[in-house]
């Protein structure tokens, strides 16, 4: 789906936005077609925390806990920077809790963990 400014009151027009629906929590959200506009490039610790949510869901999400601890043993980075990945890839369109308390990859982190392997 694609928003384009026709007319704008009191402010410039901007570019057309390509906009994805995605699933979570049994509701559709839209989300930027390649994440957040002006998106700067996917850190390397953002990629790594993905790629293991990629190897721990087992097909219904992974729990916050059972991702950390894969992220912590193969990865070795902090708590902290996890959460912060965690929250990086949700904002851009990578992950989404298809339930409470789980998290899984969006199409778009799909394609990308695909890419960079």
């Amino acid at each position: 789906m694609t928003v384009e400014c026709m007319k704008q009151r009191n402010g410039s027009q901007f570019e057309p936005l390509s906009l994805n629906f995605i699933e979570s929590r049994g509701t559709r959200l839209l989300t930027l077609a390649g994440g957040a506009a002006g998106q700067e490039k996917m850190p390397a610790s953002a990629l790594a925390v993905l790629h293991q949510l990629q190897l721990s869901d087992s097909g219904l999400g992974c729990t916050n806990k059972v991702w950390w601890e894969a992220v912590k043993a193969a990865v070795g980075i902090g708590r902290r920077t996890f959460l912060t990945c965690l929250k990086w890839l949700v904002q851009n369109g990578y992950v989404h809790q298809p339930a409470k308390r789980r998290y899984a990859l969006t199409e778009q982190g799909r394609e990308k963990v695909q890419v960079q392997l």
